[in-house]
């Protein structure tokens, strides 16, 4: 009777063992489109093109290089105020 349960404690255990990290890992099989984020309403009336409720390659790929031209203007404009603000700094330095 003992070591019915002993055997059953640690096959359970090795099943925890197991699972646990599984599940830790997030993977449900569902791939990279588990992950990716519901395309926002205002992307979709700007970037679905072809009209069909959902963002193709070609449209995802005009979205992001949009994104990323917008990002690269903050970091520049960014940059500039930074750089206006050094530079009465550097004046009193001299």
């Amino acid at each position: 009777m003992k070591s019915k349960l002993l055997v059953t404690i640690v096959v359970l255990a090795l099943a925890g063992a197991i699972a646990v990290p599984a599940l830790w890992a997030g993977d449900d099989g569902k791939g990279k489109e588990a992950t990716e984020k519901p395309v926002s309403s205002r992307d979709m009336k700007k970037y679905d093109t072809n009209k069909d409720g959902t963002l193709s390659a070609e449209e995802k790929a005009v979205r992001d290089a949009d994104k990323e031209k917008a990002k690269a203007e903050r970091k520049a404009k960014k940059e500039e105020k930074k750089a206006t603000k050094e530079a009465p700094k550097e004046d009193k330095q001299m």
